[in-house]
């Protein structure tokens, strides 16, 4: 359950309960690079 959210550039960042940040979303503010991508 995701429950905190943060904002980066208009993107939603979802965190958990543990804190832990979506990564599909941080690929998302981060302009969907290939660099970016949550398997590197």
């Amino acid at each position: 359950m995701l429950n905190n959210v943060v904002i980066i550039d208009n993107i939603i960042v979802r965190q958990d309960v543990f804190e832990r940040y979506c990564l599909s979303d941080l690929h998302k503010a981060a302009d969907k690079q290939d660099r970016h991508q949550p398997a590197f």
